[in-house]
């Protein structure tokens, strides 16, 4: 069973659509933390704001993962994201996405499980 978790909110969609309506009524929101998982031990997080999106894919629990780049942004500019408990998170600029490409990534893995090949991804353990 999937469970989408929108800023603490648990859902469990069944089809393709009713995540899309789910993602579509909350993208409105400037912040968003988003967290999709139910293949295994996988889960894949979305954080968004106003334009902007920071995606983390965990294989399991405990891993240290993958995470989003995008190599047309600037490493030293920052990009503000606020995650469900209010806490502010910032990442470089190149380490984020379009927003629409974020959640494109969301029904990707609603699909199939595995991280999206749309985004450039970075191991970030050693």
């Amino acid at each position: 069973m999937i469970k989408l978790i929108i800023n603490d909110k648990v859902f469990n969609p069944s089809c393709e659509d009713e995540l899309q309506h789910l993602l579509d009524n909350s993208v409105s929101n400037n912040f968003l933390e988003i967290w999709i998982e139910g293949y295994g031990e996988s889960a894949l997080c979305l954080m968004t704001n106003r334009t902007k999106a920071f995606l983390m894919y965990l294989r399991y629990k405990g891993d240290c993962g993958y995470s989003s780049r995008d190599s047309s942004g600037d490493n030293e500019n920052t990009i503000d994201f606020k995650l469900s408990n209010g806490q502010t998170d910032s990442y470089p600029e190149n380490w984020t996405v379009d927003k629409k490409l974020g959640i494109e990534s969301m029904i990707e893995y609603f699909r199939t499980g595995e991280r999206s090949k749309n985004i450039d991804w970075e191991y970030d353990g050693q």
